[in-house]
């Protein structure tokens, strides 16, 4: 997915989740950064864990950028 669409889709609240590797997109982070976060219950927010994966809340990155659903 481009870095466009996964802005418009936070932006318009069309999706609950995005992986770890979407999420280091929008937030311009390494996903290995994010995947710490998740390990040491550090960072400025935490995923749930789905099975195996993480998954990582489109309200709390909303939140971390200091966006509002359009």
């Amino acid at each position: 997915m481009k870095t466009t669409d996964l802005i418009n889709s936070l932006n318009q609240g069309s999706r609950l989740c995005y992986t770890t590797k979407e999420t280091a997109i929008l937030l311009n982070l390494r996903e290995d950064t994010l995947r710490a976060w998740a390990c040491f219950s550090k960072g400025s927010i935490q995923p749930k864990k789905v099975g195996s994966r993480l998954a990582w809340k489109a309200e709390d990155i909303r939140n971390l950028l200091g966006m509002k659903v359009a």
